[in-house]
């Protein structure tokens, strides 16, 4: 029961933050282990890739909800998550 309502509780931020995307370019996100941010991705939409780097392994994780392609980025060393829009790739072919 409480599993469920941390996912929709995790839901909800995704969807806020995709919504505050509209007025900015980068929202932060809560600090949360990345498999559940990716249970979310699969539920609203697609999760596409995901990317690392160094020893403090900064991350790109790639999704798309709606069509639109987006990124959740952070460091697991550092902390500190955003997602944005990935408009290098939001192209419709």
């Amino acid at each position: 029961m409480l599993e469920q309502e941390i996912q929709e509780g995790i839901e909800q931020i995704v969807l806020k933050s995709i919504e505050k995307l509209k007025t900015e370019n980068v929202v932060k996100v809560p600090y949360i282990p990345i498999n559940k941010y990716v249970e979310v991705f699969e539920k609203l939409g697609t999760y596409d890739d995901f990317e690392t780097n160094g020893w403090d392994v900064d991350f790109w994780l790639y999704f798309y909800i709606n069509d639109i392609k987006y990124c959740l980025a952070g460091s697991w060393y550092y902390g500190g998550y955003t997602i944005y829009k990935d408009e290098e790739w939001n192209v419709k072919l």
